[in-house]
């Protein structure tokens, strides 16, 4: 919808690497070569939990919705530009499973937009190890 990109993985060790690709390729990029500004950059947020997919009768194409589709697109305007944010659950979950240590960097408490409520969120590090 709009201007963003939504996406479902089924695990979490491929988000974390779209995530950083994407937010590297958007870093590293000359934007101006395709007469855009220099400084554009993109805002990330994971989140991890059920999700539930339909077939949009409109689209006629598979959609997903629920809680965890919505926390992530209110974590995503708090983002600061150029960073990935991952909720505490995505957070909890990547270290259940023993991914991403030394990922994860603790950035606070914040309100979600939208009264969403309050929210411990992490800062992604962009680590080009792929097994981290």
């Amino acid at each position: 919808m709009g201007d963003g990109l939504f996406l479902v993985f089924y695990g979490l060790e491929p988000a974390i690497q779209v995530a950083r690709d994407l937010q590297e390729m958007i870093n590293t990029h000359n934007w101006q070569e395709d007469g855009l500004p220099a400084d554009l950059q993109m805002r990330i947020s994971l989140d991890a939990g059920p999700c539930y997919s339909y077939t949009d009768p409109i689209m006629d194409k598979i959609g997903f919705f629920g809680n965890y589709v919505i926390r992530a697109a209110r974590m995503e305007p708090i983002t600061p530009p150029g960073h990935i944010y991952a909720s505490d659950t995505f957070v909890a979950l990547c270290r259940a499973e023993g991914l991403g240590q030394g990922s994860f960097s603790y950035a606070g408490q914040v309100i979600l937009p939208k009264d969403y409520g309050t929210l411990a969120v992490y800062h992604v590090n962009l680590l080009h190890d792929k097994t981290q």
